[in-house]
């Protein structure tokens, strides 16, 4: 074999950045029970300290993967969400793309003023969010405000897989991008000053949450959540990319010389 392709070979595959599962969270037994979601696996459930507001309850209704189990979300018509917290916030100086995604079915017969979807948060502020309701009306956020995604929609009693990027540049700056069936929908949209409040957590990512909101006064809600992933992918160093660029180079020198 060509010595050249080989160290060009052993180049690429050096910085090839590889992605690291934080969890994933299938809803299965017995890792999981069928009872409140509540109490299970480090999830919280804003709906136990609530009184008349549902909770998220791990049933054998549907699954969006090869078990049985899934989240169904109770009748109610309020704000809830199940969170959970990270063991090892990221962000800070190691510049990493933080991946969440979960597999949404919503019932045709929702309220269409109800939204589900999944969110995440530094420290109290949440960040990112995605959700959409049985009318197909996707919505996202960056900080702050619900605001329509034009041209997005979902499919109602089917699997949708939701999906946010989050990319570092730099401690407390970073970009989010919107994905729905593994298809972008948004394009990256920047962040600047995040948790500025607190020096010591700049940027720090440490909590993902299943969600759900009535953004009107109907009440009609139905929803399940399945295969939570939450997965960390290292950003190349500059020094890394300049090797890849290094090795390409090689390469085309190499081919132009066979000529």
């Amino acid at each position: 074999m060509n010595k050249s392709l080989v160290f060009v070979g052993a180049l690429l595959l050096a910085g090839t950045a590889h992605s690291q599962v934080i969890f994933n969270d299938t809803f299965e037994s017995p890792t999981f029970t069928a009872a409140n979601l509540d109490g299970q696996q480090g999830w919280a459930d804003d709906g136990a300290s609530l009184p008349g507001t549902g909770n998220y309850v791990v049933n054998n209704s549907r699954s969006a993967g090869s078990g049985t189990q899934s989240v169904r979300i109770g009748s109610n018509a309020l704000s809830i969400e199940a969170y959970k917290t990270l063991s090892t916030p990221f962000g800070g100086g190691v510049n990493p793309v933080i991946s969440v995604s979960a597999d949404v079915w919503i019932d045709g017969t929702s309220a269409s003023t109800v939204f589900y979807g999944i969110t995440g948060r530094i420290g109290n502020d949440r960040i990112a969010g995605l959700v959409a309701s049985s009318s197909g009306l996707v919505r996202r956020t960056v900080l702050g405000t619900f605001v329509d995604v034009a041209g997005a929609s979902v499919t109602t009693n089917a699997w949708n897989k939701f999906r946010y990027d989050v990319t570092y540049s730099s401690p407390g700056v970073a970009s989010i991008q919107y994905f729905l069936n593994n298809a972008a929908i948004t394009n990256s949209i920047s962040v600047n000053g995040l948790f500025a409040g607190n020096p010591a957590s700049v940027g720090n990512f440490s909590e993902v949450a299943l969600y759900t909101f009535n953004f009107g006064t109907s009440g009609t809600v139905g929803a399940n959540f399945d295969n939570m992933l939450v997965q960390l992918t290292p950003v190349p160093e500059p020094a890394t990319l300049a090797i890849l660029g290094l090795g390409a180079a090689m390469l085309r020198r190499r081919r132009k010389a066979s000529k």
